[in-house]
């Protein structure tokens, strides 16, 4: 079967690269198609015209009217084929969007691999066959339907890599490469769709790749394609704890070294209170350009308010250890939350003051 994989790809999407690899380790052709904004709509909807199934990658709400207005125009152009969606707003609002949206066929919830694997086999999506896959929402005439949810994938170094299709992205002129060591997050802030994302199923919900395979994958990556440089989208890079830390940073820096690897910048993300100096001085040394640091206030109430457990304290600390450490850092101020007031903006923006060197953007929850 010819699957044509739809989303947002400006950062190397890898979440349909996963789904494409595994469609492609299953024996079904996978291809990707760029939907940034609506000004690519004519050419999706050319790439979709000899595909089986389409797949939407819809993660974000704000989003969510191109995606359907552009599965619309498929379904007019063949009502028939199956368009399916997945992604962290499409499974957090499965049945609102089913209800409202007769352009999509079902929702897959959580992470797809394996449900998009198993779909594509399928002779055809009737609903005797779709109750056996589990994750599922799926429209049954005019009643929707939900199959058992489908336990977290434990095993992530099962899973093949991510189709690499095209030339490398460059990030300021160097060939780089956006990798994931890690799945879930070990926080359960309240505004944030990835907590709510991995409540909707059951098993754990933080899952790391063993250091040796991701160095495998860097060195691929490394000597195939001359990356040299690795922008980790884990949500949770490091733990709290700085021995399992700094032990995971051996394993992978020993891994690479024993690979040819050398020479490379790193960029990845985490929250305050797991920036320590001898972790950081570390991952420096391996070539840590960048770090984005989970914030969102700068006030111990707006922290409380969004359900982030962490110290206003440990904000300062991370942010000032790694500008003496010449790490580049980014993080987002939510100034905007439902028990925000005149108070806590301004003590967001004396926060911010306290650290105009180091670049921050606005949000709102």
């Amino acid at each position: 079967m010819h699957v044509l994989l739809v989303g947002p790809d400006l950062e190397e999407n890898l979440s349909l690269r996963y789904l494409a690899s595994s469609l492609k380790a299953a024996g079904h052709r996978a291809t990707i198609a760029r939907f940034d904004s609506m000004e690519d709509s004519p050419r999706v909807l050319e790439q979709a015209r000899d595909v089986d199934l389409v797949g939407l990658s819809l993660c974000y709400q704000i989003r969510a009217p191109e995606f359907t207005t552009l599965a619309r125009a498929m379904k007019a152009e063949r009502p028939a084929r199956p368009v399916i969606a997945g992604g962290h707003y499409a499974s957090c609002a499965a049945e609102e969007l089913l209800t409202h949206h007769p352009e999509l066929d079902l929702v897959v919830i959580h992470e797809g691999e394996r449900a998009l694997v198993e779909l594509a086999s399928l002779p055809a999506l009737a609903s005797a066959a779709l109750e056996a896959i589990p994750g599922l929402v799926y429209r049954d005439g005019e009643r929707l339907r939900a199959t058992r949810p489908r336990e977290i994938l434990a095993e992530l170094d099962g899973l093949p890599w991510p189709d690499r299709a095209g030339p490398a992205r460059l990030l300021a002129g160097v060939p780089s490469a956006y990798m994931m060591g890690s799945r879930g997050c070990l926080g359960a802030c309240d505004y944030c769709c990835i907590s709510t994302l991995h409540r909707l199923v059951p098993g754990r919900r933080f899952r790391q790749r063993a250091p040796e395979k991701i160095a495998d994958e860097m060195a691929w990556l490394y000597h195939q394609r001359g990356v040299r440089q690795y922008v980790f989208h884990d949500d949770n890079f490091l733990v709290p704890s700085v021995a399992k830390n700094l032990a995971r940073i051996d394993a992978l820096d020993r891994a690479l070294r024993a690979r040819g690897v050398r020479d490379v910048g790193l960029a990845l993300k985490c929250r305050p209170g797991d920036v320590d100096r001898q972790v950081f001085e570390r991952l420096r040394a391996m070539g840590l350009l960048r770090v984005f640091l989970g914030i969102e206030s700068g006030t111990a109430e707006g922290l409380a308010s969004i359900g982030r457990r962490q110290t206003v304290a440990e904000q300062h600390q991370a942010l000032d250890l790694c500008q003496e450490l010449g790490i580049s850092t980014q993080y987002t101020i939510i100034i905007f939350h439902p028990e925000a007031t005149r108070e806590t903006m301004l003590a967001d923006l004396g926060f911010v003051r306290e650290h105009l060197t180091q670049p921050f953007s606005f949000c709102r929850a």
